[in-house]
C-alpha cells in the first residue's frame, strides 16, 4: 500500500480490545528513526490522517496502534507501507490510501 503526501487517509484495526471508552495512541514507525506519536484518540477502530506534504518518501513505513488495558500496553503494527510525494502519485487509487492495523 502507498499514501501520498498531502493526501488524507484512515486507519483502522479492529479486534477485542476495541473501546470507544479508552484512548489509543498511534505511532508513525520508520526502522533506523525515531517513532513519532501522531495522535492520541478514541479507541473506536478508525482514525484519519493527512500525511504532511514534508513527509520523508520512503517504503518502509508502518503505524502502531498503542492501548494500556488493566494488564499492560498492548500494541498492533500494520504491515510496511510507503509514502510518495504528492507530484508522483497523485492518481493513487483511495483503497491504496488506507492502513489496517
Amino acid at each position: 500500500a502507498r499514501w501520498v503526501a498531502g493526501h488524507t487517509g484512515t486507519v483502522t484495526w479492529a479486534g477485542a480490545f476495541l473501546d470507544p471508552a479508552l484512548t489509543v495512541q498511534i505511532h508513525l514507525r520508520r526502522p533506523g528513526y525515531p517513532t513519532v506519536r501522531l495522535a492520541t484518540t478514541a479507541n473506536d477502530g478508525s482514525w484519519t490522517w493527512t500525511v504532511p506534504l514534508g513527509q520523508a518518501p520512503a517504503a518502509d513505513y508502518q503505524i502502531q496502534v498503542t492501548y494500556a488495558d488493566a494488564s499492560g500496553r498492548i500494541k498492533a503494527r500494520s504491515a510496511s507501507f510507503a509514502v510518495t510525494p504528492a507530484s508522483i502519485a497523485d492518481s493513487a487509487p483511495p483503497a491504496a490510501r488506507a492502513v489496517e492495523v
